[in-house]
């Protein structure tokens, strides 16, 4: 009892001293430089606006306010040259009941708000997007940084080639953007499944896939070419 309260009198103390010293304030201060610093180095501002906010002192990243309401999906991480965003999508007893799930898991990617938004965007700027099979979605997902959560283990399972992956092409043929999504599950007192979206940018990007996959693998995996979804709104009825 008497080594439990000297513990927690010294945690007590640093607390105090570290809060007195502005310790936590510090921590507050370099976050928000990185997010400023990350944000202004961004490759494609206007699609990532398209999702993301940042205020004004880089404290606050989020993404749009409709997104988090209608699909319930969270902002995960920025780079110069990706947005990562996720989402739970399932809960179970055991991460064999998740298997059953991912095996008959098959949504489109305009299923949600991220995929139609990207879409629209997309044209907007008056290109295309189209739209590929899980096999290419598990190539970009071994290609580039998922921003996963947890690291393999036993009672973790990834799914990376659950779900279509989508291109964004100029007028010229050139890759601008790509959208690839994974799910990973895990499992402790209970089991929970969640959908990671990544969009992926920036002309360096571009031409690294251009490099590493054949046209003959971009021939196979092409499904159809993408146009805006008029669902606006329309809700998608994963958990919250």
């Amino acid at each position: 009892m008497k080594i439990k309260t000297v513990f927690a009198a010294l945690a007590a103390f640093l607390f105090s001293t570290f809060a007195s010293a502005g310790f936590f304030d510090n921590l507050d201060i370099d976050g928000a430089k990185k997010n400023l610093e990350i944000y202004s180095q961004v490759k494609d501002k206007a699609l990532v606006d398209h999702f993301y906010i940042l205020s004004d002192d880089g404290k606050k990243a989020s993404l749009q306010s409709e997104i988090e309401k209608e699909s319930n999906f969270r902002f995960r991480k920025l780079t110069t040259g990706s947005i990562t965003v996720r989402r739970q999508i399932f809960s179970a007893d055991n991460l064999a009941e998740i298997h059953a799930e991912m095996r008959e898991f098959a949504r489109p990617p305009q299923a949600d708000l991220m995929g139609r938004r990207y879409v629209e965007f997309a044209h907007s700027r008056g290109n295309t997007v189209r739209q590929y099979s899980p096999a290419m979605g598990e190539i970009f997902n071994r290609m580039f940084e998922q921003n996963l959560e947890f690291k393999p283990a036993q009672n973790v399972a990834t799914f990376n080639k659950a779900e279509n992956a989508l291109i964004e092409f100029s007028p010229d043929g050139k890759i601008v953007s790509l959208m690839m999504r994974a799910h990973q599950a895990i499992h402790n007192l209970s089991t929970r499944s969640y959908q990671y979206v990544t969009i992926i940018f920036g002309s360096d990007n571009g031409q690294l896939v251009e490099n590493r996959i054949s046209n003959s693998v971009f021939s196979d995996t092409f499904q159809r070419a993408v146009t805006p979804d008029v669902r606006a709104g329309a809700q998608d009825g994963f958990l919250k």
